[in-house]
């Protein structure tokens, strides 16, 4: 009776272990799946931008940041259509995030000292410079 209650609970075990494993699995092809997602919508929003659609193409770099908060490229491209529609104060928001998220995102750097300079913010250009 002993020997049959062990299998039983053995048994239960590795169904519980394969249950496991196979959600870890699935979390994982959906994390990858996101990835895939958002830098789909990242093309796309670039796509958007180079044909003037600096709406859409917000609205686009802003959906790939949903999915993925670490997106510096998305993050960089946000600040370029914010730029392009006149929204410096955003644009920049957008930029600093980028370069916070990846220090060696040189065309964050690159963007919002022209942001800066066109602004007038010459002494945050220069104290940005610097600090590259």
């Amino acid at each position: 009776m002993k020997r049959n209650q062990n299998l039983e609970i053995l048994a239960l075990v590795s169904a519980i272990l394969w249950s496991t494993n196979s959600a870890q699995a699935q979390i994982r092809e959906t994390a990858e799946q996101i990835t895939v997602r958002a830098e789909a919508l990242n093309n796309q929003g670039v796509d958007a931008l180079e044909i003037g659609k600096f709406v859409e193409a917000i609205k686009l770099f802003q959906e790939a940041i949903y999915l993925r908060p670490a997106y510096t490229i998305a993050y960089g491209n946000l600040g370029a259509g914010f730029y392009h529609t006149g929204q410096s104060e955003d644009a920049t928001t957008s930029l600093k995030k980028a370069i916070q998220l990846n220090s060696n995102y040189a065309e964050g750097y690159n963007m919002l000292g022209v942001i800066y300079a066109e602004t007038g913010r010459n002494s945050e250009a220069v104290e940005l410079l610097e600090s590259v």
